[in-house]
């Protein structure tokens, strides 16, 4: 079972126009977490979900509090359908674009990005 905590900061309503996008990645992250984070692959028991804005820059973060398996790493090709899909979504959005990232810990932290129109 995993625990799904969610901060959202401040937003504005101009954010609407790009919800399906920002679902879309989400669901897509959450189902990388579900097949490669957790056992028997890893160890996440929770995830964090963070939605934020910075002037103009949004930015939306999905992180594990588990290491993955070695089959699994970050440095794996993002050949996956899911990553395939995170770049399509990504594109869709202004100045769309998605990291994923080992944190020092283990933990793997995915972040999208994207300018308000």
């Amino acid at each position: 079972m995993v625990f799904i905590i969610i901060k959202i900061g401040v937003y504005y309503s101009v954010w609407i126009e790009h919800r399906e996008e920002i679902y879309r990645f989400l669901g897509e992250a959450l189902n990388n977490v579900i097949q490669h984070a957790q056992p028997p692959h890893g160890t996440a028991t929770q995830v964090c979900i963070s939605l934020g804005q910075q002037g103009v820059r949004c930015t939306l973060t999905i992180a594990n509090d588990g290491s993955i398996g070695e089959s699994t790493t970050c440095e794996r090709k993002r050949g996956g359908y899911g990553t395939k899909m995170m770049d399509v979504i990504a594109s869709e959005l202004p100045d769309g674009a998605w990291q994923m990232s080992a944190l020092p810990d283990g933990q793997v932290q995915v972040t999208l990005s994207w300018r308000l129109s």
